[in-house]
């Protein structure tokens, strides 16, 4: 594993160093990943809110207090 950091180490600051080929691979995991995450974050987003619907009906303030606009 030392071997390996070393020679990651070594290749990162041995010429030539390649702007425009970073600047590409930090766009594709970037930006073309944002469809996924939003997909993901939309769908988690939805199950916790439907949970918490369903504990709010059971435990909350309709069985305690009635109606909340009263």
């Amino acid at each position: 594993m030392t071997a390996f950091a070393g020679d990651i180490a070594r290749t990162v600051v041995t010429p030539p160093i390649r702007v425009s080929a970073f600047v590409w691979e930090l766009y594709k995991v970037g930006v073309l990943s944002l469809i996924i995450i939003c997909v993901s974050g939309l769908t988690v987003g939805m199950v916790l809110g439907l949970q918490g619907h369903h504990t709010l009906v059971r435990f909350g303030p309709k069985s305690r207090w009635g109606r909340w606009w009263a």
